[in-house]
């Protein structure tokens, strides 16, 4: 039996790997289409870095502002890919 569990642990390494790179895909296409003021502001960080401040982040403001809609959805992205 612990075989089996080995087996399907090893099998799910792969699945989070590619979601958390998924994530991060979707993290870095979104920035690519954000409003300047965005994409400026989290130009040439490193992905950690990135990622460390995305999800520490408290967009606040009107959602229908896209520049604050964009951040929130980044921070629900940062901190979906901590899991």
């Amino acid at each position: 039996m612990s075989e089996t569990i080995t087996e399907h642990e090893a099998a799910e390494e792969p699945v989070v790997e590619s979601a958390a790179e998924g994530g991060l895909l979707q993290i870095r296409t979104l920035i690519v289409t954000a409003p300047a003021e965005v994409r400026e502001q989290f130009r040439g960080l490193p992905t950690v870095e990135l990622l460390d401040h995305l999800a520490r982040s408290r967009p606040a403001g009107n959602l229908a502002d896209p520049a604050c809609a964009v951040r929130t959805a980044l921070r629900r992205l940062a901190r979906r890919g901590r899991r």
